[in-house]
């Protein structure tokens, strides 16, 4: 759980040491993240944020079904992009 523009939210969250970015980790693993908290929680909605500036974290929301859902300033006056993706939302595999 995260403050997400003021509210204690359900958030996936990545860090990926540098040596080991570029090969799926980070969408893989938020993919499982996403899907545990619909199936298993029963979450309705899930988020992720990052700065702005951070494409890749951006990349990986939007491979896990995440759309930019606002854009907003945090303590330290720092834009932050927020995604987020309702279970209403998925798409579920063939």
């Amino acid at each position: 759980m995260q403050n997400i523009n003021g509210k204690n939210e359900p958030e996936i969250g990545y860090h990926i040491d540098k040596k080991y970015t570029n090969n799926g980790y980070a969408t893989e693993a938020a993919k499982a993240c996403r899907d545990y908290a619909f199936r298993v929680l029963n979450m309705e909605r899930i988020y992720s944020y990052m700065k702005n500036t951070n494409i890749a974290s951006a990349r990986v929301a939007e491979k896990n079904g995440m759309k930019l859902v606002m854009e907003v300033e945090d303590k330290k006056n720092v834009m932050i992009k927020i995604y987020a993706i309702a279970q209403t939302d998925r798409v579920e595999p063939k």
